[in-house]
């Protein structure tokens, strides 16, 4: 896998239907080529299925010969995490970092999450679903209101139970999909897939863990 895949930084978004400009050459193999200001749905099948999901890529970059950084925008929310190409096919928790710009006040604010996310079979055939993230979004909402500056953990147990109340099965289900379509990308970009977990159903452990968030404003 790793030889198939050179470094990828691009600021541009990718948009419903529009153009893509100047990605270089971003995979290696029988992908390589050069991106000028071709329609995003023709570079590949990778990024055809990140217009069927509508993702807006950040930024896809190589990192020291080992993993790879993934940063798009969804749902007018960013999502960046980091896979780890050495032991891809045994994956078994995808770590994201989380951030929701919001712009209600003065100055606007950004609520930062991390979040870890069990990974489970996936099933590479399945038409994908696209994910509007409606009970992240409210989680977000809930933080805001909350008007506070400082960084909190799920130490703080109150915090998040009150948070979470009612919708923490709908983010969890959210990130489950959003799991299902990184390594389906990732599938279509390398041909690796994750392994199949005969073991998947037992319980090894909570499938969604919010780590910690913060409210920081917007300079």
């Amino acid at each position: 896998m790793l030889e198939k895949i050179n470094n990828i930084s691009t600021k541009s978004d990718y948009s419903h239907g529009g153009h893509a400009s100047n990605f270089g050459t971003f995979l290696g193999s029988a992908y390589a080529r050069k991106v000028v200001q071709h329609d995003s749905a023709d570079i590949s099948p990778a990024f055809k299925f990140l217009n069927s999901v509508r993702w807006k890529l950040k930024e896809f970059r190589y990192i020291t010969g080992e993993k790879l950084f993934l940063g798009f925008i969804l749902s007018n929310i960013e999502f960046n995490t980091v896979i780890d190409l050495v032991n891809f096919e045994e994956i078994n928790v995808l770590n994201y970092n989380v951030i929701k710009e919001v712009k209600e006040g003065n100055p606007n604010k950004k609520i930062i999450a991390d979040l870890s996310v069990k990974v489970e079979n996936i099933n590479y055939f399945e038409e994908p679903v696209l994910i509007n993230f409606s009970a992240l979004n409210i989680f977000f909402q809930r933080v805001f209101n909350l008007d506070i500056n400082r960084e909190i953990s799920r130490e703080e147990k109150y915090f998040f139970d009150e948070l979470l109340e009612g919708i923490f099965y709908g983010i969890q289900e959210e990130f489950i999909l959003l799991n299902s379509h990184i390594l389906i990308f990732l599938d279509k970009l390398s041909g690796q897939r994750i392994t199949k977990r005969e073991d998947s159903k037992k319980d090894y452990g909570e499938t969604l863990v919010i780590k910690k968030f913060r409210v920081v404003n917007v300079e």
